[in-house]
């Protein structure tokens, strides 16, 4: 019978209990005996449920007499909702480009739900191992100290989660993670080769192995010194004009490097290519001569030469 399963218990002297009335609805004051149904499990299962709305459950014991508990018993208030809330908006990582440092930082905005309300969000990236492989939860609108799981790019993922239970989908976005330093520039060349006067003009191609946007490489050249930091000129293309470029008479060399828009740069990496200036030096000055034109007591001294 009822008591059995593990309801509600007569007292000693009672003919034991029997059923229940049991009323599940939107009204807070109902008599389960009048509006509820008499059932005899000591469980019951609701159907039909409207999302958004508020249930109450309010049960009645019944004896073998026929005697009925005097007041409702009301566990809970349940509010039921099976809407999933909204998508997270405006995510935005930062940096937001390529870098070689392996912090990232991103932010969204809240997020709404119709019904249960209480947002919290969830993210992860798309590695296959770690912390971030499944779902972190905060309450927050932004999280920080994000790595990324591989060079190049890699993917963030976040939704939101209401009090029930309920998902969003995903929201996507990319952020970018390079250490690594581009090949060196390809195709150099320099017109012309030989030249009977210093001018002189280079071009050259992209590297083949790269990170990031094409248009964000930045090219630097040095000339007759193996490039460095210190020794390197920026080129603002592809290519350097005509112009005197030759430090020596004779042979010289001319090398170019590339920095990608992370800043990454390795300058063993370079392409080089050689060109010969054909100049004659000037002549030995002549007849140099220094005369004093000191006037009191600020001195001074002219210099006349005939050229060589």
């Amino acid at each position: 019978d009822a008591e059995v399963t593990g309801g509600a218990s007569d007292t000693e002297t009672g003919s034991a209990i029997v059923g229940y009335y049991v009323y599940f609805g939107s009204d807070s004051d109902a008599d389960p005996e009048t509006a509820g149904t008499l059932i005899t499990p000591s469980s019951f299962t609701a159907s039909s449920l409207v999302t958004g709305s508020t249930y109450y459950l309010r049960i009645k014991s019944k004896d073998d007499a026929g005697n009925v508990s005097g007041t409702a018993w009301q566990p809970f208030i349940y509010k039921y909702d099976n809407e999933a809330p909204n998508v997270p908006t405006g995510l935005a990582a930062d940096p937001s480009g390529y870098t070689a440092v392996n912090d990232f930082d991103f932010s969204w905005e809240s997020a709404t739900d119709s019904a249960s309300g209480g947002i919290e969000y969830c993210y992860k990236t798309a590695t296959a191992s770690g912390t971030l492989a499944s779902d972190q939860c905060t309450s927050g609108v932004s999280v920080t100290g994000i790595t990324g799981y591989q060079t190049g790019t890699n993917t963030f993922y976040v939704r939101s989660r209401d009090t029930a239970g309920n998902y969003s989908s995903y929201t996507t976005g990319s952020f970018y993670y390079n250490n690594g330093a581009p090949s060196a520039p390809t195709s150099l060349t320099v017109t012309p080769e030989t030249n009977t006067v210093n001018s002189f003009e280079f071009e050259w191609e992209a590297p083949v192995a790269y990170y990031g946007s094409l248009v964000n490489l930045q090219y630097y050249y040095s000339v007759n010194a193996l490039p460095t930091e210190s020794s390197v000129t920026r080129a603002y293309s592809n290519s350097l004009g005509a112009s005197a470029y030759a430090t020596l008479p004779g042979e010289n060399t001319l090398y170019v490097v590339v920095m990608d828009e992370a800043g990454n740069v390795d300058y063993d990496n370079y392409a080089s290519v050689t060109f010969t200036a054909n100049t004659t030096a000037p002549g030995i000055p002549l007849n140099a001569d220094i005369a004093d034109v000191s006037v009191k007591h600020q001195l001074r001294a002219f210099h006349m030469w005939i050229q060589g």
